[in-house]
Formats: structure tokens, sequence, C-alpha cells
């Protein structure tokens, strides 16, 4: 959470990009938006501390790859639209969108 922390201090955006077995996330934070602690409040479950990247497939590594890529052509264009989105997608390259705004508690 460190460099998260530091983007959030600075104001400086955060695409986040993570992968587990056989799904994926992306997430642009800071633009504006929530940041990590914001969205993953709880500590890694003991499946994502176990996770064996060699079962990641090479597929799904381009899908969360090209997501990555994307989000940053948008930021050097200045468009943010993604920002606090969640975009997962799995090793087929399906992916859904959830806003991350709608995950945080209420207070």
């Amino acid at each position: 959470f460190l460099l998260d922390a530091t983007c959030a201090r600075l104001a400086l955006p955060l695409i986040s990009a993570a992968v587990h077995a056989d799904h994926g996330q992306v997430v642009l934070l800071h633009a504006p938006g929530p940041g990590l602690r914001d969205i993953f409040s709880g500590r890694p479950g003991p499946d994502q501390d176990g996770c064996d990247m060699r079962q990641v497939s090479v597929q799904l590594l381009r899908h969360v790859a090209e997501l990555v890529m994307d989000r940053l052509k948008e930021l050097l264009d200045n468009d943010r639209s993604h920002a606090g989105q969640i975009e997962l997608v799995n090793d087929q390259g399906r992916a859904i969108s959830i806003d991350a705004r709608s995950l945080q508690p209420a207070e």
C-alpha cells in the first residue's frame, strides 16, 4: 500500500493490476476516486497468498496488460473516465466493470 499512499498524497493517478488463477483486475485509482485501501480494506486471504503464479495463463496476462495500456493511453489523453472502475477480466478476454465506489462500506 506504500505506492498507493504516495500517489494519494501527491494526487497522482495509479493504475493497479493483479492476476489470480484465471482472473485479473485493473483499476485506475486517485484519478479522482478511491485508493486501494478504500476498495481492499482487509488482508489477503489464504487463496491469494498461496496463488501459484505459474498457473496464470499467458492469455490472461496479455488481456490484463492490454487493459493497463488502454488506461495509460487514456491518462495521457487526459481521459479519466475509467477512474474508480474495477475491470475484471478472465483468460478468454471477457471483462466486466464495477464501480469501486459502490463497494465502499456505508458510513
